[in-house]
C-alpha cells in the first residue's frame, strides 16, 4: 500500500478514537506492521500526526472515563431481552416467546465515595483514612435508595457553592 492522504487519515482517526492498537490499525487499512514503523521512523509528517493523535486519544479516554464513572455513581436501568425459539416441522426457527425485563442498577457505593473525595476533598477527606463499617451488602434497596439520594443531596449542594 503507497503512503497517501487517504490512508493516513484513516490511521489518525482510528488511533484517536482509542479503541485500537497500532497492529489492529493496520489490519484495518490494509498495510503491514512493518510499514507503520518505517513511515513513523521515515515521515516526519507521520510521525506529528500519530502524536497529535495520541493526546485527542488520551482525551478521549478521559472522556470515556468521566462517563464510565457517571453511570457508576448514577445508576440506571436498562431493559435485558431474553427470546426462545423453536423449529416447525419445516425445520425453520420460529419465536416462541419473548420477555423484556427492566432492571435497575444502583449506584456503586465505591465509585461515589471516589467522585466525592476527589472532587470535593475538604470535605470528604477523611474517607481516605477512616474505613466505613456500612456494609452495603447487608444494606435493602430502600436503604440504599436513602443513603444514595443523602448523597446526591450533598453532591448538588457542593457543586453550586464552586
Amino acid at each position: 500500500m503507497k503512503y497517501s492522504e487517504k490512508i493516513i487519515n484513516k490511521i489518525i482517526e482510528l488511533r484517536e478514537n482509542g479503541e485500537y492498537a497500532d497492529k489492529n490499525i493496520c489490519k484495518i487499512v490494509n498495510i503491514s506492521h512493518d510499514t507503520f514503523i518505517t513511515w513513523k521512523k521515515e515521515k516526519s509528517e507521520f510521525s506529528e500526526l500519530l502524536k497529535k493523535a495520541d493526546l485527542a486519544r488520551m482525551d478521549s479516554f478521559k472522556n470515556m472515563a468521566r462517563s464510565g464513572l457517571a453511570k457508576l455513581i448514577v445508576g440506571g436501568e436498562h431493559e435485558e431481552e431474553t427470546k426462545e425459539y423453536y423449529s416447525d416441522q419445516k425445520g425453520e426457527e420460529k419465536l416462541k416467546s419473548r420477555k423484556v425485563v427492566k432492571k435497575y442498577i444502583l449506584p456503586n457505593p465505591t465509585a461515589v465515595i471516589f467522585a466525592l473525595t476527589n472532587r470535593d476533598s475538604e470535605n470528604f477527606k477523611h474517607m481516605r483514612e477512616n474505613k466505613t463499617d456500612i456494609n452495603f451488602e447487608s444494606l435493602s434497596d430502600a436503604q440504599l435508595n436513602e443513603l444514595f439520594n443523602k448523597v446526591m443531596e450533598c453532591i448538588k449542594g457542593n457543586s453550586h457553592e464552586q
